[in-house]
C-alpha cells in the first residue's frame, strides 16, 4: 500500500463516524462555517473535460526556476506549493515564479503529518511557512495543501481558530497520487523500490490523466527527474488536445478565495462529473450545492441534474479526498 494510499486511509479513519457514513464529495462543500479550511479537500473534477491544472509540492528544489520558466514559456500557469523551510532564503526565486504567472501556496513548514501531531504543532506548521511565503502571494490568494493529503475536522477546526483561517484548503488532486491500476506518482517513481525513468513514469500519469479526463495534477518539483518528465509529458498532451490552467479556476476552489478576499482569475464553468463510476451524497452540480441518492450517478446538462445509472452497490468508500465508487448495474 503506497505512502499517500495510506496516510488517506488514517486521515479517515480519524474523521468523526457521521462524517465517515456519507459519501466522500469530489467537490467542496460548505460545512455551515465562514472560514475558507473546509473539512472536506477540493479537487478538480468540476473542469472542463481535457482541462488540467498542474501543481508542484514540496519545493523549491534545485531546478525549479527552470521548470518555472519552462512552464511559462509553455503556457502552463501553475501552483506551487512550497515548504517554509525549503522557501526560506530564496526570495529571488520566489519573485522570479510569480512573475513567470504562477502562484505560491502554503505545504507546512517541514512536511509533518497534521493529523498525527498535536493542534498547536499543527498550528506552528501553518503558520511558520506563512511568515516565509505570505509576502510572494499573488492576489491576497492564500491557498493550503495538506502534507501526504491527510486532512481532517480536528486539523481544519484548529487552523480555524487562529489568522491562518483565510487560507484556502485543503487543496487535494485528481491524478498522481498513487502506484496502482498502471498509474504512477513522482513520490515514488524515483525511490528505490521502483527507480522509473523520466518517460516510464510520465507514461503512467499520461494513463490516469486519459482515464480521468480532467483535473488537479500532483507533481513534486523537489526531484530533478520530475521536471524532464514534466518536459516528455507537456508536448504529448498538448498534441492530445489537452489544456492547462491555474488551479484558482476550478468553481469551488474559486468561489472560496473570492469570499476569503482574492482575486483569483475568473472561474471556469461547473461542468458535470465525468460518466465514470463516482457517486456521492452531495455535491455541487449544476451551479449549487444539492443533496443526492447515493447510489445513483448523476450528470449536469442544461443546468439540470439528470440520472445516468443506478450503482449495484452503494459507495465503496475510498480514501479521503477521492471520491468514493459504485458499479453501474446493466441496461439502466
Amino acid at each position: 500500500m503506497s505512502q499517500y494510499r495510506l496516510l488517506g486511509l488514517f486521515a479517515l479513519a480519524l474523521v468523526p463516524a457521521a462524517s465517515t457514513l456519507a459519501c466522500t464529495t469530489e467537490v467542496a462543500q460548505d460545512d455551515g462555517g465562514e472560514d475558507a479550511l473546509r473539512q472536506r479537500q477540493y479537487q478538480g473534477r468540476e473542469l472542463p473535460s481535457k482541462t488540467l491544472s498542474f501543481t508542484f509540492d514540496d519545493g523549491p528544489g534545485d531546478r525549479t526556476g527552470e521548470l518555472s520558466k519552462y512552464l511559462k514559456e509553455q503556457g502552463i500557469p501553475s501552483v506551487f506549493f512550497m515548504m517554509g523551510k525549503n522557501a526560506q532564503g530564496k526570495d529571488a526565486l520566489l519573485s522570479q515564479i510569480v512573475a513567470d504567472g504562477h502562484l505560491i501556496a502554503n505545504h507546512s513548514w517541514s512536511h509533518q503529518q497534521l493529523t498525527a501531531i498535536g493542534n498547536q504543532s499543527v498550528i506552528d506548521e501553518v503558520t511558520k511557512a506563512d511568515n516565509v511565503l505570505s509576502p510572494f502571494y499573488s492576489g491576497n490568494m492564500y491557498m493550503f495543501r495538506a502534507p501526504y493529503g491527510a486532512w481532517n475536522a480536528r486539523v481544519s477546526t484548529a487552523l480555524n481558530g487562529t489568522p491562518q483561517k483565510r487560507y484556502v484548503g485543503s487543496i487535494f488532486w485528481d491524478n498522481g497520487g498513487d502506484m496502482t491500476n498502471g498509474y504512477t506518482a513522482d513520490w515514488a517513481c524515483w525511490g528505490s523500490r521502483y527507480n522509473y525513468s523520466a518517460e516510464k513514469c510520465g507514461a503512467g500519469y499520461m494513463a490516469e490523466i486519459a482515464a480521468r479526463g480532467r483535473g488537479v495534477v500532483l507533481l513534486h518539483d523537489i526531484h530533478s527527474r520530475t521536471v524532464d518528465m514534466v518536459k516528455w509529458m507537456v508536448p504529448q498532451l498538448k498534441a492530445q488536445g489537452y489544456k492547462f490552467v491555474r488551479t484558482d479556476v476550478v468553481p469551488s476552489i474559486n468561489a472560496d478565495l473570492r469570499a476569503a478576499g482574492a482575486t483569483p482569475l475568473p472561474a471556469l464553468p461547473i461542468t458535470s462529473n465525468p460518466a465514470s463510476n463516482e457517486c456521492s451524497r452531495d455535491a455541487v452540480l449544476c451551479g449549487a450545492t444539492i443533496q443526492r441518492d447515493p447510489s445513483t450517478l448523476y450528470r449536469c446538462e442544461n443546468r439540470r441534474l439528470h440520472p445516468v445509472c443506478t450503482c449495484r452497490d452503494v459507495c465503496r468508500p475510498q480514501p479521503v479526498g477521492t471520491p468514493d465508487e459504485c458499479t453501474c448495474n446493466e441496461g439502466t
